[in-house]
């Protein structure tokens, strides 16, 4: 009689044990779902905000003399503009404008962002083999960055030199391994 209750005994705890496996399964599998979905489109988004913001960069701004009104010490000349680096007559990139929106990020780099109108830290690099060397915004490599996207356009600086305008967002308050993705435009950029 009582080999019998012990294997009732036992038939019952495996099947709550069974039970509690598969529960504790079922909520892994669906928290790991919604945190893939999550990542992925906040991925997807900022794969669009780096080609939109590159985008806008190799415009005249708006209005085209922005930088002429803009003191980077007073934010309050910040309003009313859009930042593009072309010159006004639309023929290559503006080293000064790209300098002022320079001096501006590191005088408010937070504010600067909202410029920009990305809601990522960025890192702006312009570089050539010959001449230029620009770099706007805070280096991912400096702040242990976790997901990184990089629009990369040929472009043309002011005095005819042939050059790269590379947009990097990037992330460091989630995950634990960085995540890069590259787009190209292979294109060059007339403007």
């Amino acid at each position: 009689m009582k080999l019998q209750f012990w294997s009732m005994d036992m038939i019952f705890a495996i099947v709550i044990f069974s039970i509690a496996i598969l529960l504790l399964t079922y909520a892994w599998f669906s928290i790991s779902q919604q945190f893939s979905i999550t990542y992925t489109n906040t991925l997807s988004n900022m794969q669009t905000n780096a080609q939109q913001l590159s985008n806008r960069l190799v415009t005249t701004g708006s209005p085209a003399s922005w930088y002429y009104s803009m003191d980077p010490s007073n934010l309050s000349t910040w309003t009313n503009m859009s930042i593009g680096f072309a010159e006004i007559n639309g023929s290559a990139l503006s080293s000064a404008k790209i300098a002022k929106l320079e001096a501006a990020s590191q005088v408010n780099y937070q504010a600067s962002k909202q410029l920009l109108g990305v809601n990522y830290n960025y890192y702006i690099q312009i570089y050539s083999p010959q001449l230029y060397n620009y770099t706007i915004g805070l280096n991912p490599s400096l702040y242990n960055a976790t997901t990184v996207v990089v629009s990369s356009t040929p472009i043309i600086m002011d005095n005819g030199v042939p050059a790269t305008l590379k947009v990097i967002l990037w992330t460091a308050n989630q995950g634990v391994s960085v995540s890069t993705i590259t787009i190209y435009t292979t294109e060059p950029t007339t403007i």
